[in-house]
């Protein structure tokens, strides 16, 4: 074929991934999961390996990440059939929620700022450019024993462009594979109660194994409810809160299902009786009563606290602290296909998965090669 590709029987034979050998590859991509391009040459240096120049070697590894990402759905499943679980998974929980990531965006050339240089540029500046902070998905699903300890956490991340049905879909795969490993573990689905995140109940219901009897307990975080009522103790009692209203609070919730009707009805009177010019009062009740008035059947966390079951989203919300580490230092801005990429290594290797989704991956660039007769 004139011009076509050049094909390198060496290097197939062997699984070159983006002109690095497999272990490299293997090497720098977990090591990326955590590291800059500047820290990721330091530590090759460090432990004795000649790395490539760091240029080169940040090209390599984001293109290897941004292919990872493209087949992460596929390597996690390949994850899941070699993985063993652990034992005595009593309960899983999973949900979903968004973090800030500063990013790259283009910005329209009559709106941007006038160069101003004593000397002629010669080389062609980039197009112009602003950075803005997006909300990219973040998700989890974590295994607990009986007495509510967590056992293991699968972490998953995407860019805000994404479709948060992709991070839904691989967290219900994970919790289908637990229940078909352990039948009868206790499924919750704990976020807080913004709109958006209402995919990840949905696709459960779609995904989980139809042959199971598996109700899915819909929960709003504890600690999200916690977050209004406190805020109308904030504003409404006198300062230190000397009834204690916030304990108050947390005791009902905690011993009686029913205690968000009781709680509702007396925000609602509270309101009632605040008068006109009490904005800050008045504010604050509003707030809790639209968080609860349509939610306040997945408010019901007394008995599930009970036998020890999870409640709250802590395991989620680490997952964005967990992730923001890594893409929120210092002057980091992101372009989406790269913020893609390092998401997904992050995600695989907090979720003790790299070594398992690497074999899958890299058993994809080795080919048999044979002399033509």
């Amino acid at each position: 074929m004139h011009n076509g590709p050049t094909i390198k029987p060496v290097e197939l034979r062997a699984g070159i991934v983006e002109n690095m050998t497999p272990d490299l590859a293997r090497i720098v991509g977990e090591l990326s999961a955590e590291q800059t391009s500047r820290q990721l040459v330091a530590t090759l240096k460090t432990v004795g390996l000649v790395p490539p120049s760091r240029a080169p070697l940040e090209k390599h590894v984001k293109q290897m990440a941004h292919e990872i990402g493209g087949q992460v759905e596929k390597l996690e499943e390949a994850a899941r059939v070699a993985d063993a679980l652990p034992a005595g998974v009593a309960a899983v929980s999973c949900g979903m929620d968004r973090g800030a990531v500063r990013m790259v965006e283009a910005l329209d050339a009559a709106k941007a700022p006038a160069r101003q240089r004593s000397k002629p540029y010669e080389r062609t500046p980039p197009p112009p450019s602003e950075r803005r902070y997006r909300m990219a998905w973040n998700g989890s699903t974590t295994l607990y024993d009986v007495l509510g300890k967590p056992l293991q956490t699968f972490r998953y991340a995407a860019e805000a462009d994404a479709d948060p049905a992709d991070i839904a879909r691989r967290s219900s795969a994970d919790v289908a594979w637990v229940l078909r490993r352990h039948q009868g573990v206790d499924v919750h689905c704990i976020q807080d109660g913004a709109p958006e995140l209402r995919v990840l109940p949905d696709t459960l219901a779609e995904i989980l194994p139809a042959n199971t009897n598996v109700q899915v307990v819909d929960l709003v975080d504890f600690k999200h409810l916690m977050g209004y009522l406190e805020d109308v103790v904030d504003a409404c009692e006198p300062p230190g809160d000397p009834h204690d209203w916030k304990g108050w609070y947390r005791a009902e919730l905690l011993r009686d299902d029913a205690a968000i009707d009781g709680i509702w009805r007396k925000l609602k009177n509270q309101g009632k009786s605040l008068p006109r010019g009490a904005r800050k009062k008045r504010k604050a009740i509003a707030a809790a009563l639209t968080y609860i008035r349509t939610r306040k059947n997945r408010m019901r966390y007394a008995s599930l606290y009970a036998q020890r079951l999870p409640i709250g989203s802590g395991d989620t919300e680490n997952t964005v602290w967990l992730m923001q580490q890594r893409v929120k230092r210092p002057a980091q801005s992101w372009q989406p296909s790269g913020l893609r990429g390092v998401l997904v290594l992050r995600a695989l290797a907090l979720s003790e998965r790299w070594d398992l989704a690497w074999d899958a991956y890299a058993a994809t660039h080795r080919k048999e090669v044979q002399c033509a007769a």
